[in-house]
């Protein structure tokens, strides 16, 4: 949730009239989570009574287009909407909290009005490479990437989205949803590496969320008796490095002297 003090813009005019920052020190603002809550900071403790984290049953806020959910103090100056399901994305939001029903206020400051903009989902795709499982045979691969999302999404939606596929046979795609809710690690498995070269195509579809986007990758498996570079890459962050990929393990011991040139 963002939170902003009340010289941003609210739904009315454009400005927040001055009058209510005697009352609001903050209210959710500017580009939100589509799974955010919306909050109010009183300047003060409210003057009625309430249970913390407990349902209000007196309707506080109204939004348009409508929000299903519940509203919940979280301490005795803040209040939070929280949604029953996601919020559209791309949507702007006008709200309506009614400052009237939890202090005592001028009959026309009654009514706090605000606006706010769900974020828009979006996605991309980033491949890692590919690495062999067995260093003594090298048959069998594996595709290493990411995909990142502009805003949260929910995991079983995420696994919808990419599809992969070798000699026209469907490869296994297992998950790793981390502590980042935008970056999801995937890893392709069963890949098969043969006398002659073939291909992974990755596939991925945005419709599971909502996103028109559509496009797919083809991955090189290079044969057992090829020998190559198949990958090089500047990293940045958290230290600068590059990186280079080859199609079969080195070994550890292998001096690098005169081998490569800047």
């Amino acid at each position: 949730t963002s939170i902003f003090t009340c010289n941003n813009k609210s739904h009315a005019d454009g400005k927040v009239d001055p009058a209510f920052s005697g009352y609001i020190s903050a209210f959710t603002s500017g580009t939100i989570s589509s799974k955010s809550t919306i909050r109010i900071l009183l300047t003060e403790e409210s003057s009625t009574k309430h249970e913390l984290n407990t349902p209000v049953e007196e309707e506080l806020f109204d939004f348009d287009p409508d929000i299903k959910g519940k509203t919940v103090w979280i301490d005795n100056r803040t209040i939070e909407f929280r949604p029953e399901n996601m919020m559209t994305p791309g949507q702007e939001y006008s709200a309506t909290f009614y400052l009237g029903k939890v202090m005592e206020v001028h009959s026309n400051l009654s009514e706090f009005e605000f606006v706010f903009d769900v974020m828009k989902q979006d996605f991309e795709v980033y491949v890692d490479g590919i690495k062999t499982t067995d260093k003594q045979k090298m048959i069998w691969q594996r595709v290493f990437g990411t995909l990142a999302t502009a805003d949260e999404a929910d995991n079983n939606v995420i696994e919808k989205i990419l599809s992969a596929e070798q000699n026209g046979k469907k490869l296994k795609i297992s998950w790793e949803h981390g502590a980042d809710i935008n970056k999801h690690r995937f890893t392709v498995d069963s890949i098969r590496r043969g006398e002659k070269a073939s291909s992974v195509v990755l596939k991925w579809n945005g419709k599971p969320l909502g996103v028109d986007v559509e496009n797919s990758k083809t991955v090189e498996v290079p044969s057992l008796s090829d020998f190559k570079v198949m990958d090089m890459k500047v990293v940045q962050s958290p230290e600068q490095y590059i990186s280079i990929q080859f199609s079969d393990p080195l070994m550890e011991s292998q001096l690098l002297d005169g081998l490569i040139h800047f």
